[in-house]
């Protein structure tokens, strides 16, 4: 009985996709893309590839018919390329077989087709990779069972090595690790990106395994050819293989095109008119944490921040994860950085926080000492008023007195530093001594102006003796009061309020500095309940030029959208 091969991988291949077309991309909310099909797709390639190929040779070779090719006058390269290209165009056929689910999705939103025809082009340079090494192991078995098991093995356990063997090595061999994964290569085309080096890794991969296929060939149709010879070209072509993709990965020689119709990953002109007028250093930094993101959104943040340092000399670009223990030492240069860019503010700052602390500390036991007084004086012949007022007061500071080291609690954790809070928020403490100090300068001057005015024979002179008291504390905190508003909008203190978040984007100039949040790089529900949203995931590339601009004009950027 003949089976049906290639219908049934064609069959499996479609459904499955019509399966994760349905539920990431139709899905209410979901992103208008057909990226989470090239993902799945890729993947699922390195399954049924191997199915395509397992019959080519190791199946002639079981019921007879290699011989017959093998003695027919075509040549070895012939034969090899003639199993090659008809392995590729079935796998084209295979492919074409879901570009319904584009039509699909047309019905619903706007698709983009440079980033549909780089996903496309993407699948069949990793088919054609795949489909090589399957040639290459049909050709040395006479099992089909054997020839897709190996093929198989091999690429997945390439591609999930890759992700596994980087974290047991040193950082700085990491990325070699990175560039033998077959995964992060296709990323970059699923997302619209076409890159010459992951053409050439993949095209690299197909060349080579064809060459050993017409070894493999010839080696069966002349026995005579020495296995030393064999084994010297084998080396040879590894080396030019490796020398060749190390070279394409040199920027350099390097070309990234960018196939979106929107031109997601191309800088503006009004953006590249920006970068050309910068003369100074500037630093753009993005906090992001890698197990939070796909890969391919990280490979959108990457682009974007490359064609940032591409654009000027003067800008430089770094991407840390926070969550990362390999990162710290790059996180804390940064606080360092901050740090030492707004030193005078914060000196400033920490100054009158300091005062405002200290002059708040004699406030509470000025308040612990005065309430006694008042509850004493309250044993004296008084009028109604007075004995409502005094008791209104003996309250309120044995309340101060008793609860007011809250406020000074809550001062002294937002001036603290921890893994959580990596620079003080002297904006916060700022405000809390800004509410407390005002508000209770103006309530002794209140009850000093009160203490002055007539009262009865009984308490007159306590009175009197006891205001100048009180009009010197509000004194005091009245000018704690301004010399803490005099600080302004303290930029510092803003963005440690928002580095506690821990994600974004933080805009280093010259003299100033300004962080955008994750929310508005990343924007995590655009569409409605019932919509396919647009494809907006990562919007660096308008929000960082328009915190350059407000730097550039000294106005703290406010975005909205």
């Amino acid at each position: 009985m003949i089976v049906p091969t290639g219908a049934i991988v064609a069959a499996l291949f479609s459904f499955s996709c019509g399966i994760v077309f349905i539920s990431q991309v139709l899905a209410p909310n979901a992103i208008a893309s057909m990226q989470p099909v090239f993902e799945f797709a890729a993947w699922l390639l390195l399954l049924l590839c191997p199915a395509i190929t397992m019959r080519l040779i190791a199946e002639e070779r079981r019921v007879g018919t290699w011989e017959l090719l093998l003695a027919s006058p075509i040549s070895t390269f012939e034969l090899a390329k003639g199993k090659f290209l008809s392995a590729i165009l079935f796998l084209v056929l295979v492919l074409l077989s879901t570009i319904p689910l584009v039509l699909v999705l047309e019905l619903y939103a706007n698709v983009d087709y440079g980033a549909v025809a780089s996903g496309y082009f993407g699948l069949l340079l990793l088919g054609s990779a795949v489909i090589g090494t399957g040639l290459v192991i049909s050709a040395l078995t006479t099992s089909q069972t054997v020839a897709y098991l190996v093929t198989a093995f091999i690429w997945l356990t390439l591609s999930l090595s890759m992700k596994v063997l980087p974290a047991y090595v040193p950082t700085r061999f990491a990325d070699i690790f990175f560039a033998f994964d077959p995964d992060l290569r296709i990323a970059a085309f699923s997302i619209g990106l076409i890159d010459t080096a992951n053409i050439v890794y993949f095209l690299s991969v197909a060349i080579t395994t064809n060459w050993i296929v017409i070894v493999a060939i010839e080696r069966t149709r002349h026995a005579t050819t020495s296995v030393w010879k064999i084994c010297l070209c084998g080396l040879l072509l590894v080396i030019s293989i490796v020398s060749i993709n190390t070279l394409s990965l040199n920027n350099h020689l390097r070309l990234r095109i960018d196939a979106t119709g929107t031109r997601a990953y191309t800088l503006s002109e009004q953006t590249s008119q920006l970068l050309r007028g910068i003369d100074a250093p500037w630093k753009i930094v993005v906090l992001l944490d890698d197990a939070q993101v796909s890969k391919p959104v990280l490979r959108q943040v990457d682009e974007v921040l490359r064609r940032y340092q591409n654009g000027s000399p003067y800008i430089s670009v770094l991407r840390i994860n926070p969550a990362d223990p390999n990162s710290i030492e790059e996180y804390d240069a940064l606080l360092r950085e901050l740090v030492e860019l707004y030193g005078d503010e914060l000196f400033t700052a920490e100054a009158a926080i300091k005062e405002g602390v200290y002059q708040f500390s004699m406030l509470i036991t000025f308040a612990s000492s005065t309430s006694a007084w008042a509850e004493s004086l309250m044993d004296l012949q008084l009028t109604t008023e007075e004995q409502e007022t005094l008791r209104t007061l003996a309250g309120a500071l044995s309340l101060l007195g008793s609860e007011g080291h809250l406020i000074l609690d809550e001062v002294d954790k937002a001036m603290h530093i921890d893994e959580s809070q990596p620079l003080p928020q002297i904006s916060f403490a700022r405000d809390i001594l800004v509410a407390a100090t005002g508000q209770w300068a103006r309530e002794l001057a209140e009850v000093a102006l009160w203490l002055t005015q007539v009262r009865s024979d009984s308490i007159a002179e306590f009175c009197s003796n006891e205001a100048i008291s009180f009009e010197l504390m509000a004194a005091k905190l009245a000018e704690v009061d301004e010399s803490l508003r005099r600080l302004g909008e303290l930029e510092l203190g803003q963005l440690a309020s928002q580095l506690t978040v821990g994600e974004g984007a933080i805009i280093l100039s010259p003299n100033r500095a300004t962080m955008i949040s994750e929310n508005l790089l990343f924007p995590k529900n655009i569409g409605g309940t019932n919509t396919i949203a647009f494809d907006q995931r990562f919007r660096g590339e308008q929000i960082i030029s328009s915190a350059m601009r407000s730097l550039q004009s000294d106005v703290l950027p406010t975005v909205v959208f």
